[in-house]
Order: C-alpha cells, then sequence, then structure tokens
C-alpha cells in the first residue's frame, strides 16, 4: 500500500512535468502513417507469394548503383567545370 502510494506520486509528478512541455500537432503526419499502414499492408500480403528479403536487397542494388553513377556524374561535372574555367 505504501509502495502504491509512491508510485503513484512519483508518475503524478512525471505526468505533472510532461503536461507542462508544449504539444505540437502535424497534419503531413497523418498522411503518412496512413501511407506507412497500407505499405506495410501491402507487403505482408505479398510476403506469402514473395520472397520479400530477397525483393528489397534487389531494390537496395538498384538504389546503390543509381546514387553512384549520380555522384560520378556530379563529380566529372565539377572536374569538367573546374578544367574550363582554368585555362
Amino acid at each position: 500500500m505504501i509502495v502504491e502510494l509512491l508510485l503513484d506520486f512519483f508518475f503524478g509528478i512525471i505526468n505533472f512535468l510532461l503536461g507542462l512541455l508544449p504539444t505540437f500537432s502535424f497534419p503531413f503526419l497523418d498522411n503518412l502513417v496512413w501511407l506507412y499502414g497500407q505499405i506495410n499492408r501491402f507487403t505482408s500480403y505479398a510476403a506469402y507469394f514473395l520472397p520479400m528479403t530477397d525483393l528489397f536487397l534487389v531494390f537496395s542494388g538498384v538504389l546503390i548503383v543509381t546514387n553512384f553513377q549520380l555522384i560520378l556524374w556530379v563529380v566529372n561535372w565539377v572536374i569538367r567545370r573546374i578544367a574550363d574555367v582554368i585555362p
């Protein structure tokens, strides 16, 4: 009984301190949460037929190669621009 009283007092203080913090509301997060739920539901249904880990590995590999090509193009572009400025 004493332990319950101490715990109620302790959590009451914590609840009061958390109540002092301002709350924020971002309406666009509702759409992101809904989108995440839809993607999660789709992948859970598709997981019965397709190996999701393999698909995500292939997708990650494609993204890595594409980003590497983009970075390589940007570096080459910067080098060409520097070479054009310096005669």
